[in-house]
């Protein structure tokens, strides 16, 4: 067997002995990971192995952090445009979100933000239908008639709910003819 390195032959004898039974880390393999973490900073932080090791270490804790902040960072993203669409069809960001929960319209801030941008007109039927209910508030008694092209979830609750009792009024009538 032809070896082109020293370094190739240590790693296969440290190999060989790991079958053995000696167990010994691949020292090769553990620092070209290190190294592969570190392969874009500067100077001896991606030279050195000691200095590589706590430079990856810090990179992975700052990381940790970020996933979290993104998340922040995405949601104060999201708001600001939702008010900005917003304010372009005169309507606050606040009633429009307290209107929308209260209908039943389940739909997040990331999906607003999307609608917002890319379907101008449903968001512009969003909000109409959260202006009207807006100036609604505190009249429970008087219920408006949901403005065309806008389905809401009880729309659809209250069709299962027919269909339900029909099903039921089905079955006794079937009951009923077998007696």
């Amino acid at each position: 067997m032809v070896f082109l390195s020293r370094q190739v032959y240590g790693r296969l004898h440290r190999l060989r002995k790991m079958h053995e039974g000696i167990t010994h880390p691949d020292r090769t393999n553990k620092k070209n990971f290190i190294f592969r973490m570190t392969w874009h900073f500067y100077g001896r932080r991606r030279n050195c192995y000691t200095i590589a090791i706590r430079a990856a270490q810090k990179m992975l804790q700052r990381a940790s952090k970020n996933r979290h902040q993104k998340k922040i960072n995405m949601k104060a993203l999201w708001v600001q445009r939702i008010t900005a669409a917003l304010q372009e069809h005169q309507f606050e960001y606040t009633p429009f979100m307290s209107v929308l929960s209260e209908a039943d319209v389940q739909l997040n801030r990331k999906v607003l933000h999307d609608i917002c941008i890319y379907e101008p007109r449903t968001f512009k039927s969003l909000v109409e239908f959260a202006k009207q209910r807006y100036n609604e508030m505190g009249l429970y008694d008087a219920v408006a008639p949901v403005p065309p092209g806008i389905m809401t979830r009880s729309m659809f609750e209250k069709g299962e709910k027919i269909k339900a009792k029909r099903e039921i009024k089905r079955q006794k009538l079937g009951q009923k003819i077998l007696k």
